[in-house]
């Protein structure tokens, strides 16, 4: 198998597994035991209506009806250039072959990655860039980590529903308290009237015995203020066993501005206020020119030419970054100078690179990408 393509597949199988945050923290060089597969079919004029006549047990943790599926929408239906890789060939089951089917063979990728918690079994897409089919292998510890704040997040949601709740329960209570001071304001009005008639009442036998010496006339106006004295203690009992009048509560004032409306009745789309007027954003544009622009001055002042090494192009990011710990790792490794100032993952037109620079002599980036090479690192010296 030709170096590039087992980079190729090794670091799609890395990228893969560390698509899950809780899988196991894996490198290149635990993937390997590189191979072909062929599944048949019972094929016909629509690829997608291939019915499986295989009963064998591919993958770990697939199912069959998935695993078909898969190698439906990513298998090769001609054969590939084996490259001295074994092939293993699936045997067919005779009795799910029907009689007017057409047997096909679809071709897959196969590699084994290495992992503390055993072996992973995986299947790929020959396209470079294709997709990958297989189990991952999670870390404990991360799991573990993700119960935790999961279980953190459940409490603090709950207590927040607990304050939400204990607060309209607060809300709820105050208008009965509110209404409860009423019949205590009702009775001391009720006591209010009760000791303004008791002087009355008092007043009135001793003006009827002093209008009694005098004229007839007077006992009967006397008679006259006591009924009206007797009357006074009913009326004031009738209002103390009254019912209190209901108070009115005003509803809360809403928390939540309402958004602003068009003549029509639609919402208002208004922009952010961390957004850049057009003026702000041409200024910064002008600033960030100007600086880039005294930066290339000063390195040019400085150093006519600057070195670096790059390692091979590759078609996403993760790739790239996947090399470029490769590189650290063997930077590392290296003792005295030349030493790499810092590697990074740069773009480099549709693909990309890790990028070790900036290197400042010649000499010295030479003599360190033939250290490097000789540790079976693949770079190249470039200059800019």
């Amino acid at each position: 198998m030709e170096p590039e393509r087992r980079d190729e597949w090794a670091a799609r199988v890395v990228a893969w597994h560390h698509r899950d945050p809780l899988a196991l923290r894996v490198t290149p060089q635990q993937v390997g035991e590189f191979g072909w597969v062929d599944l048949p079919f019972a094929g016909g004029a629509r690829r997608s209506r291939w019915c499986p006549v295989f009963t064998e047990k591919v993958l770990e943790n697939v199912s069959a009806r998935r695993l078909a599926a898969w190698a439906r929408r990513h298998g090769q239906e001609s054969r590939p250039e084996a490259d001295g890789l074994p092939l293993h060939q699936v045997a067919i089951d005779r009795a799910r072959v029907p009689e007017d089917g057409v047997a096909v063979v679809l071709w897959l990728g196969q590699a084994t990655l290495q992992t503390p918690a055993g072996p992973v079994q995986v299947l790929l897409d020959s396209r470079p860039g294709g997709a990958v089919l297989g189990q991952r292998r999670r870390s404990k510890r991360r799991v573990a980590v993700a119960a935790v704040a999961l279980a953190a997040v459940a409490a603090l949601a709950g207590a927040f529903a607990w304050v939400v709740q204990r607060g309209r329960g607060d809300e709820l209570a105050a208008p009965p308290v509110a209404a409860a001071s009423a019949p205590v304001a009702a009775s001391a009005a009720s006591g209010a009237a009760s000791s303004a008639s008791a002087p009355a009442a008092a007043s009135a036998p001793a003006s009827a015995a002093a209008s009694a010496a005098s004229a007839p006339t007077t006992a009967s106006s006397a008679a006259a203020a006591s009924a009206a004295s007797s009357a006074s203690p009913a009326s004031a009992a009738a209002a103390a066993s009254s019912p209190p009048p209901k108070l009115s509560v005003a509803p809360p004032t809403p928390i939540i501005t309402p958004r602003a409306l068009d003549a029509d009745g639609h919402r208002l789309r208004e922009p952010p206020a961390f957004l850049l007027g057009d003026d702000e954003r041409r200024a910064a544009r002008r600033a960030g020119e100007a600086a880039r622009a005294a930066s290339a001055a000063r390195r040019a002042d400085r150093h006519e030419i600057v070195y670096a090494l790059v390692t091979r192009a590759s078609r996403t990011p993760a790739e790239s970054r996947l090399l470029g710990r490769d590189l650290e790792a063997a930077l590392g490794a290296l003792k005295g100078t030349p030493r790499c100032p810092r590697v990074e993952v740069l773009p480099a037109g549709d693909d990309w690179r890790a990028v070790c620079w900036p290197l400042l002599k010649r000499d010295e980036a030479q003599r360190l990408r033939d250290l490097l090479v000789e540790r079976g690192q693949r770079v190249e010296m470039i200059e800019f």
